[in-house]
């Protein structure tokens, strides 16, 4: 994906979101809200101000912890183990899920390697859901990039791949 496909799949007039409390710099679509009032403690809601199909809002989350003291587990592929026994609880806790892709991709406009779930479940409300997230284990802290969709929107897969690519992760000083 080229920064070109980016700006198209956020329609070119993306809403920049600079929140002091995220270590993200994020990129939404235009004509998306966006919750920052969780930002010093780490999160960001989105969500589009137009609902697609079965009546649904894409929306996502943006989270960021700070890992433990002394933690160790910083590689991609012991984040990939660890999102394994997560998948687990998955299955647990959300009405049909199931998981169509667990695999290394990257998230950022300066590439930092991510664990990729791409999944499907129900919700609540009885509606198909795909889920695109992005792990990410830099800096002493974890980050979550989840975005979610009605299933019936699969344009929102190259939607997701560009919001995380377009992610920008701020230089500490």
């Amino acid at each position: 994906m080229t920064p070109h496909d980016e700006a198209d799949y956020l329609g070119g007039n993306a809403l920049v979101v600079d929140e002091p409390g995220m270590p993200w710099v994020l990129r939404v679509p235009e004509g998306w809200s966006v919750d920052t009032s969780g930002a010093n403690d780490g999160a960001l809601v989105a969500r589009a101000d137009q609902a697609e199909t079965l009546d649904f809002n894409p929306n996502l989350t943006l989270l960021t912890a700070a890992l433990p003291e002394g933690f160790t587990r910083m590689t991609v592929e012991e984040v990939l183990a660890d999102q394994h026994q997560v998948d687990a609880y998955y299955h647990q806790e959300m009405t049909g899920y199931r998981l169509i892709d667990l695999a290394v991709q990257h998230m950022g406009l300066t590439p930092e390697p991510a664990v990729y779930r791409l999944a499907m479940y129900t919700t609540a409300e009885g509606v198909p859901v795909t889920m695109a997230q992005f792990i990410s284990r830099a800096d002493g802290q974890e980050s979550t990039l989840t975005v979610t969709w009605a299933t019936a929107d699969a344009h929102w897969i190259g939607n997701s791949q560009a919001i995380a690519y377009c992610l920008e992760r701020k230089i500490r000083p």
